[in-house]
């Protein structure tokens, strides 16, 4: 929608004709509960501008309502409106079908019939498919997209956790004989800017005097997750933690 991607295809231009992008969640932003279980709407009101946000013949910013989830933007680089436009998976899977969208992403873990259905509504716009998720109880997306992807790309946290734990030794950037377009990045809750966040606000008010180190005696990042992921399961730790696919109850997730 800003036009910063560095690939021009990536971008929503004055001659893109599918202008939507479709965001699936687990709820609608307009559930009673969205501020709780719709993560994706917020984040979207804070990182795009107000300006961007289309009006009405009233002067009203377009945005979602109980009626209809659907926010209209006017985008960087022109060409008319374009559209945020929020789906749940609880909404059937026929009601998705039958149109291009120009990316559709998925928040955390959908049902395989929502991923399949997908699909068709993005191969006449050769568009994207973004899957964010902790990979718990997402037997289906191991073998169709972690399996199949062409590159996966680690975080060093990930890799250390990997060579510690599962004694494995593997670059940043891997490549795969694969013939899907898929590409994989696994990060871990270490690499979340929030929690450097939280140690440099901590650390200062232990020197401004308003906590002691014995409330708050962490030094780093690592330090303060390792006490609050207190799961008895390694596996557990594995995949709530560094998005690491694990075997649990028979199941491969």
């Amino acid at each position: 929608m800003l036009g910063m991607s560095p690939v021009p295809w990536h971008n929503i231009g004055p001659d893109t004709k599918c202008r939507i992008i479709r965001i699936a969640a687990e709820t609608l932003p307009n559930d009673k509960d969205h501020e709780v279980r719709n993560t994706v709407y917020p984040a979207i009101k804070n990182q795009l501008p107000s300006t961007f946000i289309a009006k009405d013949g009233r002067g009203n910013p377009i945005d979602i309502t109980m009626r209809d989830a659907t926010i209209t933007v006017n985008p960087m680089l022109g060409g008319g409106p374009a559209y945020f436009e929020f789906v749940s998976y609880g909404q059937s899977t026929q009601s998705q079908a039958g149109v291009d969208r120009f990316v559709i992403q998925i928040d955390e873990v959908s049902s395989y019939e929502f991923y399949e259905e997908s699909l068709p509504r993005l191969a006449t716009t050769n568009g994207q498919l973004l899957v964010g998720c902790t990979p718990v109880d997402a037997d289906w997306m191991y073998g169709e997209i972690y399996e199949k992807a062409k590159v996966i790309v680690r975080t060093d946290a990930v890799r250390a956790y990997m060579k510690k734990s599962m004694g494995l030794t593997v670059p940043t950037v891997e490549r795969f004989d694969s013939d899907k377009d898929v590409c994989v990045i696994q990060a871990a809750s270490d690499d979340n800017p929030v929690f450097d966040i939280l140690l440099k606000t901590k650390h200062q008010d232990i020197r401004d005097g308003k906590l002691t180190k014995a409330d708050f005696p962490y030094e780093t990042v690592a330090e303060y997750l390792d006490a609050r992921y207190m799961y008895d399961d390694s596996d557990v730790v594995a995949m709530r933690r560094y998005g690491i696919f694990r075997r649990i109850t028979g199941a491969m997730y």
